[in-house]
């Protein structure tokens, strides 16, 4: 029996489910078919990858009594194409053989003031002072279209506001195809493979999905509006996202670009399944950006709990600066990111009150000074707009720290070390005194 998970985009955090199971997608419109050949429909089985499989049934409004063995079951609903003839496609396109999941159909509602999905899964503290949060519950739009998620045996469609018939047919082969990938994926427990870091190994996973899609678009002449593939899509429409969904669309952006510069063909994916990058900088900017520098970082701090929430990555940096500077220099700033390390911290007795500590070293003086400057503009609006107060430190020639949260907490943290080891020691107990 297969291990049913469902996939890891559900990142700390279970935003509205179009968000984050969109196919996969962050934003924009549906893609549609090319001019000149239309989708595939339901009964059109000349072009199927396995030859040898049975024929297809025909997608009516009244399901067929039992699936003939090999062929896609659909529950809960219908669909407008074929997702037999579109599993056949991925599994030719990736050259393996794999057990055939269901498909589950689901309506979605979501609430008028935005709010959709279950409570977030941990606090955001850390990301709201930073303005890279996503919209509070009453404060977004409501999710509409289509979303999925995958499992090993199964794929999820949600439609919000929509039906399959009214969803577009291109739109809706392309989703599929794209959590068929992840099904073969975790099948393959691939996402066991590509090492403990979460950032890296979604950008491998979500990229990839992105990357054989492409290939199954460019196959069966499929695009987005204005002849765009998925990974010509995504680089459209990366740049206009909002800060929260620019931090986890990075993944799949930079994620697929990163393979279109390694391999060519989908089934040349699994070789790069067993020699994945380490960081989110070598994702963005090739293999040639080397290992992560040394960082160790500890806290000094008695009365209070420091919990290491582990590496943020460039991407995430590229989100934070993005809010303050322009694009081309939020690029050059986050460009020569070394490692990085956030601690977050509770009074163990007295208010609750949370304070950050964001350590981050970079390749050489140069790039840390570049960094600081464009992180200082952020520390600067920020601060008018939230109820916390930041300070910027340079601990050593590479490492720059950014130490918020309420005053009480700030005034008695105190940064000391090396680029290679910082201490962060607080001083007495939580406190409101001086917030």
């Amino acid at each position: 029996m297969p291990v049913t998970r469902w996939q890891g985009r559900l990142f700390p955090v279970a935003l509205a489910i179009l968000l984050v199971l969109a196919g996969c997608s962050l934003g924009g419109e549906s893609p549609t078919t090319a001019p000149s050949v239309p989708s595939p429909t339901a009964t059109d089985t000349s072009t199927a990858t396995r030859t040898t499989a049975p024929p297809s049934p025909a997608t009516t409004t009244t399901p067929e009594p039992a699936v003939p063995p090999g062929h896609v079951a659909v529950e809960g609903g219908t669909l407008p194409v074929n997702a037999t003839l579109i599993f056949q496609r991925v599994e030719g396109l990736l050259g393996v053989d794999a057990d055939v999941p269901t498909i589950r159909i689901e309506q979605g509602e979501a609430d008028r003031d935005g709010s959709s999905g279950p409570p977030l899964e941990r606090d955001l503290t850390f990301e709201r002072r930073l303005g890279i949060a996503p919209p509070e519950n009453g404060t977004g739009a409501p999710p509409t279209g289509l979303g999925g998620g995958a499992m090993d045996d199964e794929v999820r469609l949600v439609f919000y506001d929509t039906s399959p018939e009214a969803v577009d047919r291109a739109r809706l082969e392309l989703v599929v195809a794209h959590e068929f990938v992840h099904v073969i994926q975790f099948q393959r427990h691939d996402d066991r493979k590509l090492g403990a870091a979460r950032d890296t190994r979604t950008a491998m996973l979500e990229g990839g999905a992105v990357f054989v899609t492409d290939r199954y678009a460019r196959q069966y002449d499929l695009t987005y509006p204005g002849d765009l593939s998925p990974i010509e899509r995504w680089v459209h429409e990366y740049p206009t996202l909002s800060p929260w969904d620019r931090a986890l669309g990075a993944q799949y952006h930079f994620g697929a670009q990163y393979l279109e510069r390694r391999i060519d063909e989908a089934n040349e994916l699994w070789a790069v399944y067993n020699d994945p990058p380490e960081t989110m900088e070598q994702v963005i900017h090739g293999d040639d950006a080397g290992p992560a520098k040394a960082l160790q970082v500890s806290a000094d701090a008695p009365e209070w709990t420091a919990t290491h929430e582990g590496t943020q990555g460039e991407h995430v940096i590229r989100a934070v600066l993005r809010e303050a500077v322009d694009r081309n220099a939020t690029a050059a700033a986050a460009t020569g990111w070394g490692n990085d390390r956030l601690l977050e911290f509770e009074p163990r007795e007295g208010d609750d009150l949370v304070g950050h500590a964001w350590v981050l070293r970079w390749d050489d003086a140069t790039e840390a000074d570049e960094f600081e400057s464009a992180l200082q503009q952020v520390v600067a609006a920020r601060a008018g707009a939230v109820d916390a107060s930041f300070t910027v430190s340079r601990v050593a020639t590479e490492t720059v720290v950014l130490v918020m949260g309420p005053s009480s907490f700030v005034k008695r943290a105190e940064v000391s070390g090396t680029d290679e080891s910082v201490t962060i020691g607080v001083t007495g107990p939580g406190s409101r005194l001086g917030h």
